[in-house]
């Protein structure tokens, strides 16, 4: 078990309950990271390009730390909460379709999710690579993703369907509902099934 989700996801509500009202969100926390911190907030592409990066510079004013350009389109911060550093960021694709938020789907319900997951994500096993939560059309989706080790016990222990189809271009391999009452799927890594 770690506890390190936990403090990951403590992190990110820190960061959105200092910042304000922001636009959907898509966060995830890394047990090891490729690169970069461990928690990372990245602004939904169905949000408008100047929005997602003053939602950057909004999450930089907060905490006093500089937003610096990201590609060639976007901004990045990268502020401590709690002792974990987070990187925040906008990287803006060409427009996509523009979806309305669903109903108190907020930032503050967003944070409160990440506190009130605290608990369950400590518990977690080792096998689990990262916990994604994100806002989408329907309301907050939690992910976690597993190593492909770990898969079968993740499944029985977070996952009400069990989907034994190959889906390998996705990695989906269960849905379920999170202690929270949210939707939930389990995933290995695409090509690490």
């Amino acid at each position: 078990m770690t506890a390190l989700h936990a403090e990951h996801l403590a992190a990110a509500a820190l960061v959105l309950e200092r910042a304000g009202e922001l636009p959907p969100l898509l966060i995830w926390a890394d047990l090891a990271p490729p690169v970069g911190p461990a928690v990372t907030i990245g602004i939904s592409i169905n949000v408008a390009p100047e929005r997602q990066r003053d939602a950057v510079d909004q999450v930089a004013a907060a905490f006093g730390v500089p937003a610096d350009a990201f590609g060639d389109r976007g901004r990045i911060c990268e502020p401590t909460a709690g002792g974990t550093p987070v990187a925040v960021y906008a990287d803006p694709l060409p427009p996509v379709e523009r979806r309305p938020r669903a109903p108190g789907a907020t930032t503050a319900a967003h944070a409160a999710l990440l506190r009130d997951l605290g608990d369950w994500a400590a518990d977690l096993p080792e096998t689990v690579e990262r916990v994604t939560v994100e806002e989408r059309g329907e309301g907050l989706h939690i992910d976690v993703t597993v190593a492909a080790a770990g898969l079968a016990a993740a499944l029985s222990s977070h996952a009400i369907v069990i989907d034994d189809r190959s889906v390998s271009w996705s990695g989906l391999r269960g849905a379920g509902v999170a202690p929270t009452g949210h939707e939930l799927t389990v995933s290995t890594r695409p090509g690490r099934a």
